[in-house]
């Protein structure tokens, strides 16, 4: 958004800042399911892209791999294969728990300014597959703690699934790598910081 903000205006003053991760999620620690899966956490709105994961999760490549779907009901998609499993509306603490046990966040979105849990997974440690169209993508440094792929490139999110999901070793490698980063930028102190900076900076014009 910024850069298209630029494009259309060169001398515009864009000013970026982010919310803090919820502290509970900075005092969790890792301890993921013996296993492997996965946890797609949002609402099932078109934008999240869920469809794209379940046909992933479908097919014979990560039909090994359970797939748990918080903030999907029940209700809105039938069929499912056993490994599959929506577990509709989740309490904080239930949510925190779930990323917890996961062995990677999947948020293959179309669009999306920056999503909370992306956040909340990387103070975790725990490694995210995204998509280049979603904004939290600043805390996914590719190939290292997580994947960042094309909107819609099936093929490329399985992949990127398969990667985390080699060995529970590599999957914390990866979860554990740029984590104290995310951790120092996601703080309440930097978020109060600069949005302080960016009133002062208003203040003073």
């Amino acid at each position: 958004a910024k850069d298209r903000v630029l494009e259309l205006a060169p001398n515009a003053n864009v000013e970026l800042w982010d919310y803090s991760a919820e502290q509970r999620f900075f005092n969790i620690t890792r301890n993921p399911s013996d296993s492997p899966s996965c946890l797609i956490a949002g609402t099932n709105t078109p934008v999240k892209n869920v469809p794209l994961a379940i046909k992933a999760f479908s097919s014979d490549k990560l039909s090994h791999v359970k797939l748990y779907m918080a903030g999907v009901a029940p209700s809105a998609y039938s069929n499912l294969p056993s490994n599959i499993i929506p577990l509709g509306h989740l309490s904080r603490t239930d949510l925190a728990e779930c990323i917890k046990r996961t062995w990677a966040l999947v948020h293959p979105s179309l669009a999306d300014c920056c999503p909370n849990i992306i956040k909340e997974a990387r103070v975790m440690g725990v490694p995210c597959v995204v998509t280049q169209d979603c904004g939290a993508k600043q805390y996914v440094i590719h190939g290292k703690s997580g994947f960042v792929t094309e909107p819609n490139n099936l093929e490329q999110f399985e992949e990127a699934v398969l990667q985390l999901l080699s060995s529970k070793e590599v999957n914390l490698a990866m979860g554990a790598y740029d984590c104290e980063r995310c951790r120092a930028d996601l703080s309440d102190s930097v978020m109060v910081s600069k949005i302080i900076n960016i009133y002062n900076r208003i203040l003073a014009s």
